[in-house]
């Protein structure tokens, strides 16, 4: 086997475009403005919405009580997170995976979102898709939203100079930088053998480089499979040392084992985040020129 064996994947049923699907708010919650906003825009590109699930209350154990409703449901085999923010770290020790393994979903965000996308994987080996919020800009309408839930998509972009040239084999899992590194040592544990995907948005580079550097201490990058690192959007410099730390790309290198890396990959803050399905199980090609990701 490409991967050592586990439990088995669950994958959810395919998204039927003429059913509704669920907002939920794992993450910051929704003013009543917020969720006009986003009813208005998705309604009218054909989406069909249950908003019982969304929490207008910051506290986390109103947020989770909300999403235990919606594990449970079998109303709808699609949860969209309304958006990102901050938050989801603080609920996923209240939230009652079984229900998830009883009645499978697709869970789709990323940024804060990141934290319950690896924890369901962690808790009941669940795919999910680390994609756009439903707040975030995208082009989806219920057709494009089912056709991904019914086969993972593979990716195919241009090589960058400071790529580190191989091929593995992994589970394709992560996202946002701090929310990885806001897990527990345990759960971390969990991502052995994964293909791990990296972005992050509006740091300052030494944040960064403490983030990378306290991961690789904590043993993270020494069993990883392989890196994929996004987008790093808004990326501070500090004003009074500019030149203290070296490019980013050599910045990450520095903390990675002799594994494939990755640069430029269309995941994180950008328009064109690309959904993949997040704990599935893909191969990951870097080669002079192009960098394949495609599925197994």
């Amino acid at each position: 086997s490409l991967i050592p064996p586990m439990q088995p994947l669950i994958v959810p049923p395919p998204y039927n475009p003429q059913e509704p699907l669920a907002l939920i708010t794992p993450s910051w919650h929704a003013s009543s403005s917020n969720l006009a906003r986003c009813y208005s825009s998705l309604t009218k590109a054909g989406f069909k919405l249950i908003t019982d699930y969304v929490a207008n209350s910051h506290s986390p154990t109103i947020k989770a009580q909300k999403l235990n409703s919606a594990f449970k449901t079998s109303a709808t085999c699609f949860l969209w997170a309304l958006r990102g923010g901050e938050g989801a770290i603080s609920i996923l020790d209240k939230l009652e995976y079984k229900h998830l393994r009883e009645y499978p979903k697709w869970i789709m965000g990323f940024s804060d979102v990141t934290a319950l996308l690896i924890k369901a994987w962690i808790e009941c080996k669940l795919v999910t898709i680390h994609g756009p919020t439903a707040t975030s800009k995208h082009n989806l309408t219920p057709e494009k939203l089912s056709k991904l839930t019914l086969s993972p998509p593979a990716f195919l972009w241009q090589a960058h100079n400071h790529n580190r040239r191989g091929t593995c084999y992994g589970w394709l899992i992560g996202g946002n930088l701090s929310l990885i590194h806001s897990l527990t040592d345990s759960e971390l544990s969990n991502l052995r053998n994964s293909i791990l995907v990296i972005e992050e948005v509006g740091e300052h580079m030494h944040t960064i480089h403490r983030l990378l550097t306290s991961l690789y201490r904590r043993g993270l990058f020494k069993i990883i499979s392989g890196l994929i690192v996004g987008t790093f959007t808004d990326i501070k410099l500090n004003s009074k040392c500019k030149n203290c730390y070296p490019p980013l790309e050599q910045v990450i290198l520095d903390v990675v084992d002799n594994i494939p890396v990755a640069f430029l990959a269309p995941f994180g803050h950008v328009y064109h985040n690309k959904p993949f399905w997040h704990g599935f199980p893909y191969m990951l090609k870097v080669d002079k020129h192009t960098v394949l990701l495609k599925p197994i």
